[in-house]
């Protein structure tokens, strides 16, 4: 331990980025929130990965409560990625239509003013709704994919944003959806929001937010449900 913070210390050091290291025992989760309130950070960063056995729920569970009750922005990056750039090019933002979308579609803006090019993404399953019934599907869904496409680019017109509005019908999970169109555009950021609700389903699967990280050989940002405040 005290070897690996050593080194990167020092390759923070040689991009003149200063480093404070504190050691701490106790529960993770709780101590890196705890830390977060304390100094009120811009962004915490945490490794993801796809461990196996009871590692796997444990990383998640970790993930899942910092993601949970984090005030700032996560940025969860894939433990075998050795080359992030400092700077994102095309940026893929999926969004699920509900009443946090418009202040999902201001955070990102806010946090991606440097990007290359910005997507927002929707994912429509249509087969779903044929399959379960209309009942079954919360009603932010829309009732037809053209209907979420208007709704979707009246949301980036609002904002004033210069952006990409993507919606795709599929048969896929949500989260299989948005690492398909992600890689299919060559993306190197993906951004999603945090939840803060919880069910049955996704006490056993995990946020579609968690589920895209663990998966994706990209980066993740989570972004909060609050507004960001950016100087």
């Amino acid at each position: 331990m005290v070897a690996v913070l050593a080194a990167l210390r020092e390759r923070a050091e040689a991009q003149s980025v200063p480093v404070r290291v504190r050691v701490q025992h106790g529960d993770i989760a709780g101590v890196i929130l705890l830390h977060a309130r304390a100094q009120a950070p811009d962004l915490i960063v945490l490794g993801s990965h796809e461990p196996v056995s009871l590692a796997r729920f444990r990383f998640r569970s970790i993930a899942d409560r910092v993601v949970k009750g984090a005030s700032c922005p996560v940025l969860l990056v894939p433990a075998a990625m050795t080359d992030v750039r400092p700077v994102f090019r095309q940026v893929v933002c999926a969004l699920d239509l509900s009443s946090r979308s418009s202040a999902m579609i201001t955070n990102v803006s806010r946090v991606a003013e440097d990007v290359g090019q910005l997507a927002f993404l929707h994912v429509f399953q249509e087969s779903w709704r044929r399959l379960l019934g209309r009942a079954a599907v919360p009603a932010h869904s829309g009732a037809r994919a053209p209907d979420a496409t208007q709704q979707l680019q009246s949301l980036v017109d609002t904002a004033h944003l210069d952006s990409e509005v993507l919606v795709t019908v599929s048969s896929n999970s949500v989260h299989e959806e948005i690492l398909r169109v992600a890689s299919e555009r060559n993306a190197d950021l993906i951004v999603l929001g945090a939840t803060r609700h919880a069910g049955l389903l996704r006490r056993f699967l995990g946020s579609t937010a968690l589920r895209v990280s663990r998966r994706s050989p990209l980066p993740v940002l989570v972004l909060p449900a609050i507004h960001i405040k950016r100087e």
